[in-house]
C-alpha cells in the first residue's frame, strides 16, 4: 500500500507543487521587472558618416545604421553645441520617424566658421574617436553661380520597386562632394551650378567631358556609376546593387553584373563613430548650501566625456571660465584667487547626454580665513569629549593633635559622551539581483515548472481528489 501511495499519489502531488512554485517565481520576476529579455537586435551605431553640400550657410551629414532608429545631430560653434537638427524627412513631415539611412541638412550658419557636432542615434550619443565632429563652412564667393544643369535620374530596387530609402552622392576629382535624398518615387535631382572646388574657395568649372562619380545607397545595397557631364540631365535608370559605367565604349550603358555594397567606393570617404558614455552634467562639489573654510575650494562634477563646459562663480570676483571634461566624464576647477567670505553660487552650462545645453546651479558659503565652521556640512561620526565635575568634594580628616591641613578636592574624572549624530547605525537597503541572478532564477523556475508538468502528466490518472 505504501509503495502504491508513493508511486501514484505523491509524484502527482509533487508535480502540482512544482508547477505552482514555477508559476509563482516567474510571476514575481515579471512583476519586479527582473525577467530577462533577449537584446539580440541590430546595432544603432552610425556607419559611413559623410559630410557633403558644404556652402557658406549650410552643410549635410548622412550615415547608415543596421536598425531603423531615431536620429538627430547636436551642433554649435563651440564644444557646448546647443542646437539640434532632425532628419530632413522629419523636418518636412513634422513627425519623427526611425530610419536606416539618415540625412540632416544644417542651415542658417555663418560663412568661414567652424561648427562642432555629435550624433544621437537611438538613445546613444556618438562622436569621432571620443572627440566632436567638426566642419568649417565655406567663404562667400563674389562670382555668380554657373548655368550648369542639374543631375536628374531614377533608381529602382532589384525587384523593380521604388526604394523606401536611398541617398545619392556625387563627386568629381578636385570638387566637393554633393548629395541628396531619393524621393519616394525613386527620382533624384542634384544641382551643380554652385558646385565648389574641394577647398571651397571658388566654384568648380564643369565641361561636357567632365567625368562624375556617383554612389547610390539603399539599406544594405549600393551602386557605383560613372557618367559624363553631358549625360547627367537624364541619367538612365539605375537598378540598386549593380555598377554602371556610362562612359565606356560605344554603348551608352555598360552594366557590371557584380553586385556592389553600399560603401564599396574609395572616392567617397566616410568617418567612423564611437559611442561615448552618456552623462548628464552634474555638480558634485559643492553640494547645495555646503560650507567651506578653504577660500579656494575645489569644484568637481561630471558631464559628457570630451565636452567643454562653461563655469560661472557668482561672487565679488564673478569668475567665468571654460572647463574641459576628461575622457571618463569628470571635471574639476579650483579658482586662482581666493573667494570673498559669504554666500555664493556656482553654475555650469553644459550639454546633456543628447547635446542640449543645460544650466545647473548650486549655492555655497565661504568663511573668512581662520574662522570656525559652526555647523558641519556633513554629520561627523567622531565622538567629542565632555568633562563632568563631581559636585561633592572629597575631604581627608586628621586627628586633633595634627596640624589641620587644607581641604583637598580630587581631580575630576572626565566623562566621554558620544556626540549626537543623525544615525549611529546606517540603514542598508538590499540591492536587487543583477541580470545574471535574474537569468539563473528564471531558468530554475522554468525547469521546475517543466518537471512538475512532466510528473503530473505521467501520474495524473491515479490521484484521488
Amino acid at each position: 500500500m505504501k509503495n502504491n501511495l508513493w508511486d501514484k499519489k505523491i509524484p502527482t502531488l509533487l508535480g502540482i507543487f512544482m508547477i505552482a512554485i514555477g508559476i509563482t517565481v516567474t510571476s514575481l520576476l515579471v512583476r519586479n521587472g527582473t525577467i530577462f529579455v533577449s537584446k539580440a537586435s541590430p546595432t544603432n551605431t552610425p556607419k559611413n558618416i559623410r559630410i557633403a553640400n558644404v556652402s557658406e550657410m549650410s552643410f549635410t551629414v548622412s550615415y547608415e545604421t543596421d536598425a531603423s532608429v531615431l536620429g538627430s545631430i547636436s551642433y554649435g560653434e563651440s564644444a557646448n553645441l546647443g542646437s539640434t537638427e532632425l532628419d530632413a524627412r522629419d523636418q518636412q513631415s513634422g513627425n519623427v520617424a526611425p530610419y536606416k539611412l539618415h540625412y540632416f541638412t544644417v542651415r542658417g550658419l555663418k560663412p568661414s566658421t567652424k561648427y562642432f557636432f555629435n550624433i544621437v542615434s537611438g538613445q546613444d550619443m556618438f562622436q569621432n574617436n571620443e572627440t566632436l565632429f567638426d566642419i568649417t563652412t565655406a567663404p562667400n564667393i563674389s562670382a555668380s553661380p554657373s548655368q550648369q544643369q542639374p543631375i536628374v535620374g531614377k533608381v529602382i530596387m532589384p525587384d523593380g520597386t521604388n526604394p523606401a530609402e536611398a541617398i545619392v552622392y556625387v563627386t568629381i576629382p578636385g570638387a566637393q562632394t554633393t548629395s541628396t535624398l531619393v524621393k519616394q518615387d525613386g527620382s533624384y535631382i542634384i544641382p551643380l551650378n554652385a558646385l565648389r572646388n574641394s577647398n571651397l574657395q571658388s566654384f568648380f568649372p564643369i565641361s561636357k567631358d567632365t567625368k562624375l562619380q556617383m554612389l547610390i545607397i539603399g539599406p544594405g545595397l549600393g551602386s557605383n556609376i560613372t557618367v559624363f557631364a553631358n549625360q547627367i540631365n537624364s541619367v538612365p535608370t539605375v537598378t540598386l546593387s549593380k555598377n554602371y559605367d556610362f562612359t565606356s565604349g560605344d554603348s551608352p550603358i555598360n552594366v557590371s553584373e557584380e553586385e556592389s555594397s553600399a560603401s564599396a567606393n574609395v572616392n567617397f570617404p566616410s568617418f567612423s563613430a564611437n559611442e561615448v558614455s552618456n552623462k548628464n552634467a552634474e555638480i558634485l562639489v559643492p553640494e547645495n548650501d555646503e560650507k567651506f573654510t578653504d577660500q579656494k575650494p575645489l569644484f568637481k562634477g561630471i558631464a559628457s566625456p570630451g565636452a567643454s563646459i562653461k563655469l560661472i562663480i557668482h561672487s565679488d570676483e564673478n569668475i567665468q571660465t571654460q572647463v574641459k571634461v576628461d575622457s571618463k566624464g569628470n571635471w574639476s576647477y579650483r579658482p586662482e584667487k581666493s573667494l570673498s567670505p559669504g554666500q555664493h553660487t556656482v553654475s555650469i552650462i553644459a550639454p546633456d547626454k543628447f547635446g542640449v545645453l543645460k544650466t545647473i546651479t548650486q549655492s555655497f558659503t565661504v568663511y573668512a580665513q581662520g574662522s570656525q565652521v559652526t555647523e558641519s556640512a556633513t554629520p561627523s561620526a567622531t565622538p567629542t569629549i565632555r568633562i563632568t565635575l563631581s559636585p561633592t568634594p572629597t575631604t581627608i580628616l586628621l586627628s586633633p593633635t595634627q596640624t589641620p591641613l587644607p581641604t583637598l578636592t580630587l581631580a575630576p574624572t572626565p566623562t566621554i559622551a558620544q556626540a549626537p549624530v543623525a544615525s549611529a547605525t546606517p540603514t542598508v537597503t538590499p540591492a536587487k539581483p543583477g541580470n545574471s541572478s535574474a537569468i539563473i532564477v528564471a531558468i530554475a523556475a522554468i525547469a521546475t515548472s517543466a518537471i512538475g508538468v512532466l510528473l503530473f502528466l505521467v501520474t495524473r490518472g491515479t490521484i484521488s481528489l
